[in-house]
């Protein structure tokens, strides 16, 4: 079955959680469908990506751009046993995170505007 990410241009990073033990990763977002300005026409979405049988996790901070908690854009790659999340933050980082798959799952959230 098909992981689908949505579109996490300006979503919120949250976390990004690495359970030695288990070998998993997960990356938590706030993510709005349609802009937040639009009231009650835009909506809020908890997404997490969890990535299972983690092999590599690079996490910078260096903010070459200024601080930044937003996404500037998002891939997951999935094929023949490999998944891999790159995002590029606002700030200029790249998190990348290679792991064996991955599972994206997308809660609804009350709008706190």
């Amino acid at each position: 079955m098909p992981v689908e990410l949505p579109d996490l241009h300006d979503a919120i990073l949250r976390t990004v959680d690495i359970d030695w033990e288990s070998g998993c990763a997960r990356c938590r977002f706030d993510v709005w469908s349609g802009r937040p300005t639009a009231g009650p026409a835009a909506e809020m979405r908890a997404v997490t990506i969890k990535l299972i049988g983690l092999k590599e996790a690079t996490v910078p901070r260096a903010q070459p751009w200024g601080p930044s908690i937003y996404v500037n854009a998002g891939r997951l790659a999935i094929g023949a046993g490999v998944a891999e999340l790159v995002l590029e933050m606002q700030s200029g980082d790249e998190i990348v995170l290679c792991a064996t798959t991955a599972e994206v799952t997308t809660q609804h959230r009350p709008n706190h505007l």
